[in-house]
């Protein structure tokens, strides 16, 4: 989880990111696949001034350092397997606040035999490893996604 650009003393923790989320997201999260590629994609957005995209990477950017940071002793474990995690360019499952207004998110990597598998497949295990960590979670199918807002 990245944390929130106005850092409160002492630092923000975990729980802090999460009620961050929680607040920001008013019940309804989104999950996306950050592959390697997607960053330069993503770079262009926040230039653009899309708000959501530089939440969505600095999470990135953050995932890869603690990856980085922890290769050799304690390495990083996939959301969806037990396997260990060394290389800072994996694949990442975002999951933040359906808004454009988001400033955080959570980031989770994932090994390298879990990502190979097809979009729809990865999104399906990614949102059943979030639900096991996060029980109250819940999927919801967007019908219309070019719908606009009411």
């Amino acid at each position: 989880m990245h944390e929130n650009p106005k850092p409160k003393p002492g630092g923000w923790t975990l729980a802090d990111g999460v009620d961050q989320l929680n607040r920001e997201a008013g019940g309804l999260l989104r999950l996306e696949i950050v592959r390697p590629e997607d960053i330069f994609g993503l770079s262009c957005a926040v230039f653009s001034g899309d708000g959501a995209a530089l939440a969505r990477l600095v999470a990135a950017q953050e995932s890869g350092d603690r990856i980085r940071r922890h290769a050799r002793k304690k390495p990083v474990v996939c959301l969806c397997c037990p396997r260990s995690i060394r290389d800072p360019r994996a694949v990442l499952a975002l999951l933040f606040p359906a808004s454009d207004a988001a400033s955080v998110a959570v980031a989770s990597a994932l090994c390298d035999r879990c990502s190979a598998a097809d979009q729809e497949t990865l999104m399906a295990r990614a949102a059943a490893a979030y639900q096991q960590v996060w029980p109250g979670l819940r999927c919801i199918e967007i019908t219309h996604p070019m719908g606009g807002n009411a």
